[in-house]
Formats: C-alpha cells, structure tokens, sequence
C-alpha cells in the first residue's frame, strides 16, 4: 500500500528535483511512496507511461493515460 502518491505532469525545470526532494523525504520519514509520471523523464518514475502514441498530438492523451492508470 502506498502511503503517499506523487504525479509528475510537468517533468522539467526545478519539478524533477522537488518531486524527488519530497519523495526521499517522506521514504525518510518511514512512508511508502510511489512517483507516476511519463515515461523517459528525468526523475524516472515508478508508475509511467509513454510520452506520445503514434497519431496522437501533444502530451494531453499522455496525460489521459497517467490518470486512468
């Protein structure tokens, strides 16, 4: 059972390394944590999924995705 989730929409900038601060901080704390974010990101997540299907425009449907998983 995960104690804490955390989703990563916006994969870049200084969000990786918040996500990650926030992460080793509860895994510190004792909390299960599991990150779900787009496949190939920087923080490399433990739930994701591709970041675009063939035919599809933009990040929305990757978006889609991660939610309904």
């Amino acid at each position: 059972m995960t104690d804490l989730l955390l989703v990563e929409w916006l994969p870049r900038g200084g969000i990786p390394q918040t996500t990650a601060a926030w992460r080793d901080t509860a895994r510190g704390a004792g909390r299960t944590v599991t990150v779900a974010g787009r496949a190939g990101d920087e923080l490399a997540p433990d739930v994701a999924v591709d970041r675009r299907l063939p035919g599809k425009a933009g990040a929305a449907e990757a978006h889609l995705r991660l939610v309904r998983r």
